[in-house]
């Protein structure tokens, strides 16, 4: 994956997880904004802890 600004840097899952989940979830905000209305604030506060729940092994 090659990102605007980081030349030539790869990144693993993991990395692009840790890297982008906050420019995604802003983007999932926008985009799947009807659903967040329709699912709640949990559902949001759900995505934003998600990475810190799961075990990487």
């Amino acid at each position: 994956v090659e990102c605007a600004g980081s030349v030539n840097k790869s990144y693993t899952l993991v990395e692009m997880l840790e890297e982008f989940s906050i420019p995604l979830l802003l983007y999932y905000d926008l985009a799947l904004g009807s659903l967040k209305n329709y699912l709640g604030e949990d559902y949001l506060v759900m995505k934003m802890n998600s990475k810190h729940d799961v075990s990487w092994s």
